[in-house]
């Protein structure tokens, strides 16, 4: 090789793919994360809370982070999940004792907006609450 033998660069074709491999993980892993969320949130407004299968996997998913990031002993960790399960428990009776409640408030709040309207506005409100609730009920 001589001085003025020309340097020759590295293929950019490695370079090239290691950057799509890159760019392509990126949007895979954002696009997961994104789902992931988007789905949790469609399930807590339209079902007004988590599910139970839903409990059961944030449940696990607390534990095994509090597992991992405090290295929990076994005996710990079995106490800890008894507390998570216990409390799950009492959240989930909770999400369902809140539902009729706010099903009653909306319904007095209709009632009440309804003794201020007219008769013609009257019956179009019952169509508007008409629709309303089809339309809560088609998403479940």
């Amino acid at each position: 090789m001589s001085v003025s033998d020309p340097i020759e660069a590295p293929p950019r074709a490695t370079k090239t793919k290691l950057v799509a491999t890159v760019v392509v993980l990126i949007a895979f892993f954002g696009g997961a994360v994104i789902g992931a969320l988007c789905d949790r949130a469609w399930i807590m407004h339209h079902r007004g809370g988590p599910p139970r299968f839903a409990i059961k996997f944030i449940t696990s998913r607390v534990l095994e982070k509090l597992d991992r990031e405090l290295k929990l002993t076994p005996q710990q960790r079995a106490q800890v999940k008894q507390t998570i399960d216990v409390h799950a428990v009492r959240i989930q009776t909770i999400w369902e004792g809140v539902q009729p409640q706010i099903a009653r408030e909306i319904d007095r709040n209709n009632e009440e907006i309804e003794r201020v309207l007219t008769p013609e506005q009257r019956t179009k409100f019952k169509r508007l609450k008409m629709q309303f609730v089809q339309r809560h009920i088609r998403h479940r």
